[in-house]
């Protein structure tokens, strides 16, 4: 989603600070053909580590990753 990078990276600062910010997260997968397929919601998600990639030049694609204790 728009503005979804700042929010994640916001999220890892604080509790890499300290703060007990936990979160229910949604994950999507889609299918080959770029529908939605199956989905998981993970409830009580703490993040433990963060990171986020620069956009690919040839497919212009950003890529950022979060690991999560659930």
């Amino acid at each position: 989603t728009a503005g979804g990078s700042k929010e994640l990276h916001a999220w890892f600062l604080e509790a890499s600070r300290g703060k007990n910010i936990r979160k229910t997260i949604t994950v999507r997968l889609f299918k080959s053909d770029k529908t939605p397929g199956r989905g998981y919601n993970l409830l009580d998600c703490f993040p433990t580590r963060y990171s986020a990639a620069d956009k690919d030049p040839v497919t212009g694609v950003s890529t950022e990753s979060i690991t999560v204790k659930v």
